[in-house]
Formats: structure tokens, C-alpha cells, sequence
């Protein structure tokens, strides 16, 4: 359904503060192997909130962290995510984040279709 209104900005991987890790993620890169990715796993020390007070992180979840930029630190140069094809569940269900709240790019092609035009929803 996003597909069709992506034009692979990767604004969906910029702007945030780390990206949450599932068990199953980890799970996945252990049996392929992929300690490159698992090794970049970072634990959340503390409850981590928004400057709106929204949750964003809850002590204990596992993340990607970002740059100093906060981009997602397997992101291209030319907006290409390096691990597509086994990037964590987060990001294969944007803009969803499965905990009943959306990652909200403004910027995000797929948002603003959806959200901000007469057929959105």
C-alpha cells in the first residue's frame, strides 16, 4: 500500500533518535551472522522521552543508535538503506512503530499522501 507513494527519500530513517531492535531482529542477524549489526545494538539505559513527553524508548529495549546527525548509521549516502533486506521489523512496518503510534515525518512522501491530501485518509 506505501510502496506506491515512496519515492525513497530515506526521510524515514533521518531525524531519529535510534531505531527500536526486536528479539526477533536480533535473532534473524545472529543466524546470518551479521555481528556488524548486532554489535551496533545499543540497550536503553533510562525511559527516554520526547520533548512533548511522548515515550519514545522504554529502559531496556534494544536500538540502532543514529549519528551525530541522526540518521540511521545504515544509511547510504544516496539514501539507500545497507540492509534492506533484513532491517528491523520497525522498519518494515513505517510509519507504523507497532506500539500504537506513527513515526511522522513531515517530509515523508507516504505521510503526506495519506495524511495531508483531499484522498489520505
Amino acid at each position: 500500500m506505501f510502496e506506491e507513494y515512496c519515492n525513497k527519500c530515506g526521510e524515514c530513517c533521518k531525524n531519529q533518535k535510534g531505531i527500536l531492535v526486536t528479539p526477533e531482529d536480533l535473532e534473524l542477524w545472529k543466524a546470518l551472522g551479521r555481528n556488524d549489526i548486532i554489535d551496533a545494538v545499543e540497550e536503553i539505559e533510562e525511559d527516554y522521552y520526547t520533548e512533548s513527553g511522548i515515550l519514545l524508548f522504554r529502559k531496556g529495549e534494544m536500538i540502532l543508535p543514529t549519528d551525530k546527525n541522526e540518521r540511521c548509521i545504515f544509511l547510504t549516502k544516496d539514501n539507500k538503506c545497507s540492509i534492506y533486506n533484513i532491517r528491523p521489523k520497525l522498519c518494515w512496518m513505517f510509519p507504523y512503530r507497532g506500539d500504537g503510534l506513527m513515526i511522522y515525518p513531515k517530509s515523508c512522501n507516504v505521510i503526506k499522501h495519506l495524511y495531508f491530501t483531499e484522498d489520505g485518509l
